[in-house]
Order: structure tokens, then sequence, then C-alpha cells
């Protein structure tokens, strides 16, 4: 069975995708435009609610990969700034002493300014606070790995340079940190949400989807995935592979 149906039904993430065209309200008749053409409050229904679902499946897809978990409190004691951060998108390696938090963003791209500062804010956060997180967590050796990273959903790597040395994931390179199947179920959301997006007559003459990477392009080499690391090697791995995602102006 897919990971992505672990996590979800599949009934249950066809009715989510669904949803994603129906507004929670009537839209509202503009005072000088009037009604709203049906494919334009559609359209704005879709956009606002895509980002949510692909981010509340895909963070529990990746809690849900071997050896990972979510955290198991809502708030850290040692995040005692005036705005609390929420840590429903991190995942924890306990037994190598590794926890990713995630920023999920549709499209990097088109992020505003204050969201930007927020993702700066909390990556700031991560990296001065790791000591105090990784006691939290409950880690035990003296160098446990605590990241940062965005994973940029839908955007184009060009996007990277609006986080300038912050991690930014890409689809395919959930693989390298999270496993193949991490992928493979985020490739299936995406085929999901398609179908539901070509089966409506408003939205079907402007479909393009996207071209997802073939999986056997980026599938890594089978005795690597196999490999017995320690957990010295394991989080020198997924260091090496943050920082490789991590765009730093020239110099």
């Amino acid at each position: 069975m897919s990971t992505l149906y672990s996590v979800i039904e599949r009934s249950e993430l066809l009715k989510a995708a669904r949803d994603l065209i129906e507004p929670s309200r009537p839209p509202s008749d503009d005072p000088v435009l009037g009604e709203p053409p049906e494919i334009v409050f559609r359209w704005n229904t879709f956009t606002k609610k895509h980002g949510s679902l692909v981010e509340r499946v895909m963070t529990k897809v990746i809690q849900h990969a071997p050896g990972w978990r979510p955290a198991s409190q809502t708030r850290f004691k040692c995040d005692t700034e005036p705005t609390k951060k929420l840590i429903d998108r991190i995942a924890i390696n306990q037994a190598n002493e590794v926890a990713v938090f995630i920023e999920c963003k549709r499209n990097l791209g088109n992020v505003s300014n204050p969201y930007l500062r927020s993702i700066r804010e909390y990556d700031r956060w991560c990296r001065n606070k790791s000591k105090d997180i990784a006691t939290e967590l409950g880690f035990k050796s003296t160098d446990p790995l605590i990241r940062f990273a965005v994973f940029n959903t839908y955007g184009e790597l060009t996007d990277r340079d609006k986080v300038k040395g912050i991690p930014v994931l890409m689809p395919k390179d959930l693989a390298k940190i999270f496993g193949l199947p991490v992928l493979i179920a985020f490739q299936e959301l995406h085929r999901v949400v398609q179908s539901v997006v070509v089966e409506n007559e408003v939205f079907r003459p402007y479909s393009q989807g996207m071209d997802l990477a073939s999986i056997e392009s980026i599938r890594m080499d089978a005795s690597d995935q196999a490999r017995n690391e320690t957990p010295e090697e394991f989080r020198r791995r997924i260091a090496a592979t943050l920082d490789q995602l991590t765009y730093l102006e020239d110099v």
C-alpha cells in the first residue's frame, strides 16, 4: 500500500481534493463589478485551500516515514519569544537525533514579505535554540542535528534566492532525506489533485499539470539505501544534503 494511503484514505483524499474547488461560503458580490464569474471564485478557492491540503498530508507522510515521528508536544519551553512557534511541521528521527522543521509553501516565488520574514525568524530560532530544542527532545549526543527547511512544493528552483541561507527542498529532494516512498506519496497526491482539476469543466481548459521527475531518474542506489549507518554518519549525511539545498550568494 502506498505510504500516502497509510496516513489518509483514498476516498477521504478525493473528497478533500474536490473540496479545493468549492468555496466554504458563497462568494461576495463586488460593489463595482457585481457577482464574480464562476472561474474566478473557484480559482481563488483552489489556490487558498490547495497549499493547506498539501502541507497537512505531506507533513503526515514525512512523519510516517520509517524512523521519523512527529513532535509529541505543541510548543517548546525554550520558545520565549512574543510570537510563539507551533511545531506541527517537524519530523524527528529519535534514534539518530535529527529534527527537521519544515515550512511548506505551495510556491515560494509568490510568498509575500511578511511570510518571508516569518520563515527567516523560524530558521534563526532553530539555529539559536538548537541545543535547547535537542534537550527538550531528549537527544543525548553532543552533536545532534536541528535544522529548518522550506518545502517549495510546486515552485521553481530559482525561488530559493528569496530565502538565502535556508535549505529549500523541491519534491525530488524528499527522497534524499526521508526516503523514496515519501516522494512517491507526493507524486500520487499531485496526481489525485490533478485528476480532480481535470474533471472539473471550469478548470479543464486551464489545467497544465506539472512535470514530475521520474522515479527511475532519482532512485537512490539500492546499496546506499540499505547501508547500516551509525547515528553520526546519518546526521552528517542529512546535514550535507541540507547544505547542498541551501542557496548562498556568490562571494
